[in-house]
């Protein structure tokens, strides 16, 4: 009805169609999730800067920092769900277009470019994008002592890639 705040159960529309062990419905940085709408309420913000929209902001920064494993890596859905999704996720660029949407957040390029990041987010900003450039880094193959690639998922202990979806 738009009045009353999502209660994580109830589905309104298709959504992901993912659910945790709960049952609730998680949110997934895959397909574009989450770092766009983030995006999208900044861009709102610039133009109305209501603090509902700079709220709103924060949570979903909130998320993306539980998102993150303390080893740097996101994994691709939260809450857990215990398989494949909760491992480091580069498969789509999800990672990646989280970490771009950090890097925009912390050095105020837009929509970020007005007071919606608060100081002390951006130092959780700064920590969160030096972990994920770590792991990017450990995370990296090396085949006859060569760096080469990486895989769509990898372990965010080991930083070895782990199998994925299989169709």
């Amino acid at each position: 009805d738009g009045k009353t705040a999502w209660d994580g159960k109830t589905k309104k529309n298709k959504g992901s169609g993912w659910t945790g062990k709960n049952g609730e419905l998680i949110g997934t940085i895959d397909n574009e999730g989450t770092y766009t709408q983030i995006r999208h309420i900044a861009a709102v913000y610039r133009e109305v800067p209501d603090s509902k929209y700079q709220e709103s902001v924060l949570k979903g920064l909130d998320f993306l920092f539980n998102l993150q494993y303390e080893s740097g890596g996101f994994a691709q859905v939260y809450p857990k769900r215990g398989n494949y999704s909760d491992m480091v996720t580069y498969n789509d660029n999800a990672m990646v277009n989280v970490l771009y949407l950090i890097e925009d957040a912390l050095y105020g390029r837009y929509p970020f470019d007005s007071d919606i990041i608060p100081e002390d987010y951006k130092v959780k900003l700064q920590d969160s994008l030096d972990r994920a450039i770590d792991y990017i880094l450990k995370s990296q193959i090396t085949s006859q002592g060569k760096l080469t690639a990486w895989c769509a998922q990898h372990d965010p202990v080991t930083y070895k890639p782990v199998a994925a979806r299989a169709y």
